[in-house]
C-alpha cells in the first residue's frame, strides 16, 4: 500500500510540476503576445506619425507653392521693367547725343551743301537716320532681353514637367513595389 501511496503521491507531484510549468509556459505566451500587441501598436503608431508628417509636409510645400508662384510673377514683372528702365534710360541718352550731332550737323550742312559729292554722306549720317538706327537697335535689345526672360521662363516650366513626370513616374514604381510586396 505504501508503494501505492508513493506512487500517488508521485504522481500528484508530477501533475503539480506539469501544472507549474504549463503556467509558466503560459504566462510567458501571455508575455510574449503583449509583446506583440505593443510592437504592433508601435508600429502602427509610426505608421499614424509618418502619415501625419507627409500631410504636413505636403500643406507646407503647398503653401510655399504660393509663395514661389508670387515670387515668380514678382520676379517677371521686376524683368520687364527694368528692361524697359535699360531701354528708356538708353533712348534718353542717345536722344542727347544725337541733339548734339544735329546741332553740329546742322552748323556744317551749309558747307556740304556747296560739295555736291557728299551728299549720300548727309544723307546716311543724317540726324533722321542716325535716329533710325538707334531706334532700331533699343527695339532689338527690348525684344532680345524679353525672349530671353521668356527662354528662362520656360526653360524653368520645362524642367519643372520634367520633374512632375519624374515624380509620376516614381509613383508607379512604388505602386508595383509595393503591390509585389504585398504578394509575398
Amino acid at each position: 500500500m505504501k508503494d501505492i501511496e508513493d506512487n500517488t503521491k508521485h504522481t500528484l507531484s508530477e501533475a503539480k510540476r506539469e501544472t507549474e510549468t504549463n503556467q509558466q509556459y503560459q504566462q510567458a505566451s501571455d508575455l510574449q503576445n503583449e509583446q506583440i500587441r505593443q510592437t504592433g501598436r508601435a508600429v502602427e503608431r509610426t505608421f499614424e506619425d509618418t502619415r501625419n508628417n507627409i500631410n504636413r509636409v505636403t500643406e507646407e510645400a503647398r503653401r510655399e507653392v504660393s509663395k514661389s508662384t508670387e515670387q515668380m510673377r514678382e520676379y517677371q514683372e521686376d524683368s520687364i521693367n527694368i528692361i524697359s528702365k535699360i531701354a528708356n534710360n538708353f533712348i534718353a541718352s542717345q536722344k542727347e547725343l544725337l541733339n548734339n550731332f544735329s546741332d553740329s550737323f546742322t552748323g556744317n550742312s551749309n558747307r556740304s551743301r556747296n560739295i555736291s559729292q557728299m551728299s549720300w554722306l548727309n544723307n546716311y549720317y543724317s540726324p533722321e537716320r542716325l535716329a533710325e538706327i538707334y531706334g532700331e537697335n533699343i527695339n532689338n535689345f527690348t525684344n532680345s532681353m524679353i525672349r530671353y526672360g521668356s527662354l528662362l521662363n520656360n526653360l524653368t516650366i520645362s524642367n519643372m514637367n520634367y520633374f512632375k513626370s519624374f515624380l509620376q513616374q516614381m509613383e508607379l514604381y512604388s505602386k508595383e513595389f509595393s503591390e509585389r510586396e504585398g504578394r509575398r
